[in-house]
């Protein structure tokens, strides 16, 4: 998927040429809602609590096109204009999942139909490490720099919903929450991520794989790949002397070792970018609630 600031650079130029009506800060919401379920993995994997490959499958769920609606509806009541932030939270997610495609980004996709389909849709154009991204990375940070001062206007339509309303909110974010414990089976029967694969060890001998970013460990006789559930995997032939992050394609000789057929290496520019978009989002928002507050609380004194 492309880093933050790319979906801040080309969203918020497009949303806000097209909806000239639009707060940014809306859009900068929008552009980080299909993300949010693997910000909620980090940190369960963290905690070192959940089964990972359960974990792997809730943030596939929370990361489709429908819940991305459900997040977008609970998040509008935070607006006089609900419905209108609702739209514009949908169309930004839905930019957003159609951006994320373009990338290469092996055993990964997006999901615009589910739960009626669970293909993972992927054109695999660029890798996170291209010029192309590189340029508009830098694009989309000097974009919110150069307007901030304007985003950071935009405050007048937040408020706390009303009883009504929070109870809405509530109720999604439930469902949002909630749901996707119960079809976790759902991805995985499309052995989305292979995470089918990598649950059954004693079944992968002689199956395909694919591995995102996975984490290369060089040992003094064998180096292994650690995967998004934390197993250590033997690379049968792979010799790169330096600890990398590594995207491959290979098939699995037994159960505990990896034929790797092609690989690429990552880096963490794409981490690093997003974080940074996120951060950045977060020092806006957090700007748009205290100047919010200040005015109700100067409208109370009056």
């Amino acid at each position: 998927m492309p880093n933050t600031l790319v979906h801040i650079g080309i969203q918020g130029l497009t949303t806000k040429s097209i909806f000239k009506f639009t707060d940014l800060k809306w859009i900068y919401i929008g552009c980080i809602i299909p993300d949010f379920p693997w910000i909620i993995q980090r940190i369960l994997r963290a905690s070192n609590l959940f089964n990972l490959y359960d974990v792997r499958d809730y943030s596939i769920i929370l990361a489709t096109f429908l819940f991305c609606i459900i997040l977008s509806a609970a998040i509008s009541f935070f607006s006089i204009n609900y419905k209108k932030v609702f739209l514009i939270l949908v169309f930004s997610s839905f930019f957003h999942l159609a951006l994320d495609p373009l990338q290469i980004k092996w055993a990964n996709g997006v999901h615009l139909f589910a739960p009626f389909s669970w293909h993972l849709l992927s054109f695999n154009f660029l890798w996170p490490e291209s010029l192309p991204t590189y340029i508009i990375t830098a694009f989309g940070f000097f974009y919110f720099i150069f307007t901030y001062k304007k985003a950071a206007g935009e405050y007048s339509d937040l408020i706390l919903p009303n009883i009504k309303k929070t109870i809405y909110s509530v109720a999604l974010l439930l469902v949002y929450f909630i749901i996707p414990l119960f079809i976790l089976n759902l991805p995985e029967q499309q052995n989305n991520h292979f995470v089918n694969t990598l649950r059954n060890y004693s079944s992968r001998t002689g199956k395909y794989i694919e591995l995102d970013r996975a984490k290369y460990i060089p040992g003094a006789n064998d180096d292994f790949l650690k995967t998004f559930a934390s197993e250590k995997i033997k690379a049968a032939n792979l010799k790169l002397g330096n600890e990398e992050l590594i995207s491959i394609r290979g098939k699995f000789l037994s159960p505990g070792e990896i034929y790797i057929e092609d690989y690429h290496i990552n880096t963490k520019f794409r981490d690093d970018s997003s974080l940074l978009g996120i951060s950045l989002t977060a020092i806006l928002w957090l700007n748009c609630i205290y100047l919010a507050g200040r005015k109700k609380n100067k409208s109370n004194l009056t």
